[in-house]
């Protein structure tokens, strides 16, 4: 069980009372502090709707943006050439000065890194006919 409290709009609830009777309710901020099982409590908060009351929710565990960067670079290793031979044409890339797999991952990461850089093309409407 979980405390909570309601900080936007009204919440309805269900619990079981002392006599073991399902009850539903609803509860909004003048309310107070309450109780709610842990899988409601997680719901509720996620939308927006409550906050915890003398508890914090752990923090979703974040890759490092360097183990992100080292993991990548383990997935194009493990690509065939030809895949990476296709992936860097498709970027408009020239493959023939490429001699091994290590110089096709290069030149694929620095592709990728120029097209990040450049800016998205101007869309406008189409004039009308």
């Amino acid at each position: 069980m979980k405390n909570v409290k309601v900080i936007a709009g009204v919440v309805g609830i269900e619990w079981t009372d002392e006599n073991g009777v399902v009850r539903t309710g609803t509860k909004e901020a003048s309310d107070g502090v309450f109780s709610v099982d842990d899988k409601t409590a997680e719901r509720l908060v996620a939308k927006g709707t409550v906050e915890y009351v003398g508890y914090t929710a752990p923090a979703p565990a974040e890759e490092p943006a360097e183990a992100a960067d080292e993991s990548d670079e383990e997935d194009l290793a493990a690509l065939p050439n030809s895949a990476l031979k296709a992936m860097i044409e498709e970027l408009g890339g020239d493959t023939r000065n490429c001699r091994n797999k290590n110089q096709l991952i290069e030149l694929l990461e620095e592709l990728r890194a120029e097209a990040d850089e450049e800016e998205p093309p101007c869309v406008s409407a189409a004039d009308p006919e």
